[in-house]
Order: structure tokens, then C-alpha cells, then sequence
């Protein structure tokens, strides 16, 4: 696989348009969960969401992934009225089958018209993949991942990047059958 075929295949990002909410996808390290969850507060506080659905398990140390990001967003002046929290979801297909069942359950998952997909940028690939099999058709997706340094244009010039990339293109070799 090119260092081109892998750009196309993980690193996908979409501009941010006004959407529905936003399902922000938990991580494991604090640090990474917490690049998230300022990027998502960014997307409210600029307009784009008016909810952020922020999904996690347990994190080490601090509760859950969901709780932590939780916090996070708080501090940036996201109201908790404008926070779903799912905090069981321990994988990517979690993430994205417990948000569409608590959209689900109260109504919401009906009326959907854009969800904004907030993760790194090399995740989107698989988030989008995975939401687009968990929410019909008629829902836009668009993949807003934070700027960290692990971005398409320069993930090849680190070490631990590479090793996450590398991680990330088996799950998806996998998740795609080849």
C-alpha cells in the first residue's frame, strides 16, 4: 500500500457544515481524548453543532473517556445542556452503535440530517466507514478531525505515527476484507 493509498483511506476530512450534532470518539490516552473534545468544542462554539454526543468507556484514572471529554468541553463553555454522554462504548463500533441507539431511543435518530465526525485525522477513515454502515443513507457524514501531528501531510516524518497508522490500516484491511 502507497503512502497515497493510505492517505485516501484514512485520512479523510470534510469541511465543517451545520449538522445535526457531533459524535466525538473516545480515546484511550487523555491527551488524544482531549484533542477531541477541543475540537468539538470548537465546532459548537463556532456554530456548526448545536450537540456534541461524546462517547467513551472507561479511562484510566478518570472515570470514562465520555466523563473526561465531558469536563473538557465544560471548560471550553459547552453547556451540559448541549452534551449526550455514552459511557460504555470500549471500540470504534461501539461508539458508533451507541450513538445511533441513543439517538434512537429518545426520537432523534428519526429526524437526522448531518452528523459531524470527530475524531484524529487518521481515524476518520474508519469512523466514517463504520457510522455509514450504522445510519441510513440519508445522513450526511462529514469527517472534522482535530489538527494534531499525525495529519496526512505529515505522519510519514514520526515514529509513533507511522506505528499508529500501521495500526490503523490492519483494523481497516480487516474491516474491509482485503
Amino acid at each position: 500500500m502507497t503512502e497515497a493509498d493510505i492517505r485516501e483511506l484514512l485520512f479523510v476530512r470534510d469541511a465543517p457544515e451545520r449538522a445535526d450534532l457531533a459524535i466525538v470518539f473516545g480515546h484511550s490516552d487523555p491527551a488524544r481524548a482531549g484533542c477531541r473534545a477541543r475540537h468539538a468544542a470548537r465546532l459548537y462554539a463556532d456554530g456548526f453543532v448545536p450537540q456534541l454526543l461524546l462517547s467513551g468507556g472507561r479511562l484510566q484514572g478518570h472515570g470514562t473517556e465520555a466523563a473526561f471529554m465531558a469536563g473538557v468541553v465544560a471548560g471550553r463553555g459547552v453547556p451540559p445542556g448541549a452534551v449526550l454522554l455514552d459511557h460504555h462504548a470500549r471500540t470504534t463500533t461501539q461508539n458508533v452503535a451507541n450513538a445511533r441507539a441513543i439517538l434512537d431511543a429518545d426520537g432523534r435518530g428519526a429526524g437526522l440530517t448531518a452528523v459531524l465526525l470527530v475524531s484524529c485525522p487518521w481515524h476518520m477513515g474508519r469512523t466514517r466507514l463504520l457510522a455509514r454502515r450504522a445510519f441510513p443513507a440519508s445522513v450526511r457524514l462529514l469527517c472534522c478531525p482535530h489538527d494534531d501531528e499525525c495529519t496526512a501531510d505529515r505522519w510519514i516524518e514520526s515514529v509513533e505515527c507511522c506505528r499508529l497508522v500501521a495500526a490503523e490500516v490492519a483494523l481497516m484491511t480487516r474491516l474491509l476484507g482485503f
